[in-house]
């Protein structure tokens, strides 16, 4: 009897939390995360990103298979089939938890028909494989490109007692020091958060270098400098028309630009690394 109980207890436990998690669904995204494994395929642990270059070769060859099939030219397709083979093996060697996942029949089916000349296969099969495919990016590959291929802005610093995040508070402080000055019309404070301002954005550029060192100057880039340059201008001719629209062009192209593709990716790592104990999940 009391077994029945227990049993009955645990089954309305998971039914309440099932219902309770479907009456907050507008509130609930749940995300699956891969396997710790591929961590060892990607920067840092890895001193290129390993997982990825394989998936481009995947995709690479599962083209060149199609265009070959499609000529019905039995050397090439024989070498790309082979290809695509090898580096489709490469998934469960480098992440053997998703093993299971790879659709291994129609791969030998492929392989099948490559040997025999079963052109008219050949494209159907590919599509096989690529279900296979979409599953898992549909699952797995926003998730992997945050936690991967994003920045840990979290670890970098302009000096040695600030952090990246206390720097960007302190250079939005003073694009609205200069939006409140200009209101108060009061020229002088404006001026100096300007100069604050260069000062903490040419700062900002060294640190980018660490990253884009392949590319021109990143940051601030000609677009940053005229504005900061027409921001100047418009203050000391003290035009409130042009100081509000070149304080617009420095908010944008210093600030929300870099924001667009940094800012979010990182916030997104930020909230799939976060651990929620049981008080926050009951919150939430």
């Amino acid at each position: 009897m009391k077994q029945k109980i227990i049993i009955g207890l645990l089954a309305f436990s998971w039914v309440l939390a099932g219902a309770l998690v479907y009456l907050h669904k507008d509130r609930v995204q749940l995300v699956k995360l891969p396997p710790e494994s591929l961590a060892e395929w990607y920067k840092p642990l890895n001193k290129r990103h390993v997982w990825l270059h394989n998936m481009f070769k995947l995709r690479r060859e599962m083209q060149a298979v199609r265009h070959y099939a499609a000529l019905e030219q039995a050397e090439p397709l024989a070498l790309w089939a082979g290809r695509l083979n090898d580096h489709y093996q490469e998934i469960r060697k480098m992440v053997p938890e998703w093993g299971g996942r790879l659709d291994q029949d129609s791969m030998r089916r492929l392989l099948n028909a490559q040997q025999e000349n079963q052109y008219e296969q050949i494209d159907g099969l590919l599509g096989e494989l690529q279900k296979s495919c979409d599953t898992c990016h549909t699952q797995f590959r926003t998730v992997t490109a945050a936690l991967y291929r994003a920045p840990d802005f979290s670890k970098m610093q302009l000096r040695d007692s600030e952090t990246l995040a206390e720097t960007m508070k302190a250079l939005n402080a003073q694009v609205n020091d200069i939006k409140i000055a200009i209101g108060a019309n009061d020229q002088v404070w404006a001026l100096n958060s300007l100069g604050d301002l260069k000062t903490g954005i040419n700062e900002m550029g060294v640190l980018c270098e660490s990253c884009h060192s392949f590319l021109p100057k990143t940051y601030p880039d000609e677009v940053v400098e005229t504005a900061l340059g027409e921001l100047h201008t418009a203050l000391v001719s003290g035009d409130r028309r042009q100081q509000g629209e070149a304080l617009g062009k420095v908010a944008v192209s210093a600030c929300a630009q870099c924001h667009g593709t940094h800012r979010i990716a990182y916030d997104t790592q930020q909230l799939i690394n976060s651990k929620n104990g049981f008080i926050e999940l009951l919150r939430h």
